[in-house]
């Protein structure tokens, strides 16, 4: 019988093994703080050359699943489900700045900019900054990564990056340099609005569909190795995820390093804002699908049983279930089971894939791959209206079910 009270949802997510419960020290005043930042996460829809997109079809086109690094953490892989971005950070590189638009990505531990961009507004030459210096080969930097090597050219002494990806056709490489990193959105009024020395890639070759469109400028890599942006910060960042259907909201944001009093929990689990969809393990797919069709069936919807077990969608409008109950979130290890909760209202569940369709937004994970049926990554449209929290350092993080509003 369908009931109206939550439906609670065990996941088993956890990435990281607990090593100490030590409390973090709280921010403290308005101390002057050079690295930390608080900017504005950016829709895809909102910035230029996006702005005619078509939602839908950017959603259909982000079904694809990639395996990212898979020594990004210690105890399981990180997934990537999108071959385009959602959000994205406007800074600026260089003197004199010239302004980007990198795309935000907490699953990757690189930051890198192309250098061949159509667009001459966006387009970044080491070679007309004052502030930039190339990597050397013999530099300590060139030894953070195994992608990382010394050119092979006869009389060079650049230090080059090449980044694969695991559907084969993606790629970037290029070579490293390090130059200042403006913000002219920080909304950190005791912060500084720019880093010098960021060490990031500079791509001569950037393929595949992860890096396709006319305005994709780069990546802004927040991962926790120390190729990422996060080198430059205390290992803390949180972001928030407002109304991703709603290009014209200014109420997400990223916040980097000690700018606000944050209260973590002792729990980790990792969630990823270059995925749109969220990919569930097959274990917990099934048991929402059944809820979610038992459900529907009482509605008078009906699913094709060959799509239950991938992604279902039903005719109709999302409005028409407004009143589905609210779906939990609780993320466990083998051992312990944490109170760390995500909130997922029906306006993060489902999506209106045309005006007379709407879709669930939650994959199975095996539908993709059979080696992934074990794997779950919580895309962005579960993560709407949440801050999520991390104390990467301790690995430690914390979420909050709020409206994003700052």
């Amino acid at each position: 019988m369908i009931s109206n009270s939550v439906f609670v949802m065990i996941l088993t997510v956890i990435l990281f093994c607990l090593t100490t419960s030590t409390p973090l020290p709280t921010a403290k005043t308005a101390n002057k703080k050079p690295n930390s930042l608080s900017l504005k996460l950016l829709h895809r829809s909102s910035i230029p050359l996006f702005e005619n997109e078509n939602f839908q079809d950017f959603l259909e086109n982000n079904k694809q699943l990639f395996l990212k690094d898979s020594n990004f953490f210690t105890t399981a892989p990180l997934f990537q489900a999108t071959t385009e971005y959602l959000y994205f950070v406007n800074l600026s590189i260089g003197d004199p700045p010239v302004p980007q638009y990198l795309a935000v990505d907490t699953g990757s531990s690189m930051v890198w900019v192309i250098s061949k961009s159509t667009n001459k507004k966006f387009l970044y030459q080491g070679r007309y900054s004052s502030t930039y210096t190339s990597v050397s080969c013999r530099s300590p930097e060139c030894s953070l990564s195994r992608n990382f090597r010394c050119s092979l050219k006869k009389g060079s002494d650049l230090c080059l990056y090449q980044q694969l990806y695991a559907n084969g056709i993606s790629m970037t490489s290029g070579f490293l340099g390090l130059d200042r990193f403006v913000f002219p959105n920080n909304k950190c009024d005791f912060c500084d609005d720019y880093l010098d020395k960021v060490l990031f890639g500079v791509a001569i070759v950037s393929t595949g569909p992860l890096f396709g469109g006319p305005n994709f400028n780069g990546m802004l890599g927040l991962g926790p190795k120390n190729t990422s942006l996060l080198r430059n910060f205390p290992q803390k960042f949180s972001y928030c995820i407002g109304d991703i259907f709603n290009s014209s909201s200014q109420s997400s944001f990223l916040e980097l390093g000690d700018v606000g009093d944050w209260n973590y929990h002792d729990e980790r689990v990792v969630f990823d804002t270059g995925s749109v969809y969220t990919f569930l393990a097959d274990q917990a797919y099934d048991a929402l699908a059944d809820y979610v069709d038992e459900f529907m069936k009482s509605r008078g919807y009906y699913v094709d049983p060959q799509n239950k077990d991938t992604q279902m969608c039903y005719d109709g409008q999302m409005k028409e279930i407004s009143d589905f109950p609210l779906l939990k979130f609780h993320f466990v290890d083998k051992n312990v089971t944490a109170d760390l909760s995500l909130r997922i209202e029906y306006r993060s569940l489902f999506y209106d894939l045309d005006p007379l369709t709407f879709c669930i937004t939650m994959i199975k994970s095996s539908s993709k791959d059979m080696l992934l049926q074990d794997f779950t990554i919580i895309g962005l449209m579960a993560q709407q209206n949440h801050t999520i929290l991390f104390d990467l350092e301790n690995s430690r993080m914390s979420i909050e079910h709020t409206s994003c509003e700052s």
